[in-house]
């Protein structure tokens, strides 16, 4: 019976549907411009998760920009998202990205500042605490606390502290 329905109709025996792509993902980056931020726009492919879509704006962050100056050693990697019960988003980088962060007061704000606001920028998170291998940190290189979430007033105030 299948052969006969086949040979009848053989463009309906194998006959799929395209699969479903979602648009892609247009962001804004931020990269150090004269020991200030800039934004940056790009565009990402998007993810079936946030969490994906976090994870790949940041593997894009770390990759640095054309014209901009770095924010993130290119070796840090954000290995984990998570999402906590009040939406607050904790972000676990590889031990790359302290090992190999530069130090220095300004560099340290920068990455901070750079990290909450590509947060802020791309997601509706009320928060977002930094974490390596899934461990709270006091501070990057000893100078900016990052032991608790940064909302978003917090990330506006660091990002104001360098041009004070």
């Amino acid at each position: 019976m299948f052969a006969t329905i086949f040979l009848m109709f053989p463009c309906m025996a194998f006959a799929q549907e395209p699969p479903v792509q979602s648009p892609p993902l247009a962001v804004t980056l931020f990269f150090e411009e004269n020991g200030d931020l800039k934004g940056e726009t790009a565009s990402l492919p998007s993810g079936t998760f946030v969490e994906d879509n976090v994870k790949a704006v940041f593997d894009r962050l770390a990759e640095g920009s054309q014209t901009l100056g770095a924010v993130l050693p290119k070796t840090a990697k954000l290995e984990t998202v998570l999402i906590g019960e009040d939406k607050t988003v904790y972000l676990s980088f590889n031990e790359a990205f302290l090992a190999d962060f530069p130090g220095g007061i300004t560099q340290e704000i920068l990455t901070a500042s750079a990290i909450c606001q590509t947060v802020f920028a791309n997601f509706d998170f009320p928060a977002m605490q930094l974490l390596v291998k899934g461990k709270e940190l006091k501070t990057l290189a000893g100078h900016v606390d990052v032991e608790s979430p940064i909302n978003r007033a917090q990330c506006g105030t660091l990002a104001k502290y360098k041009r004070e």
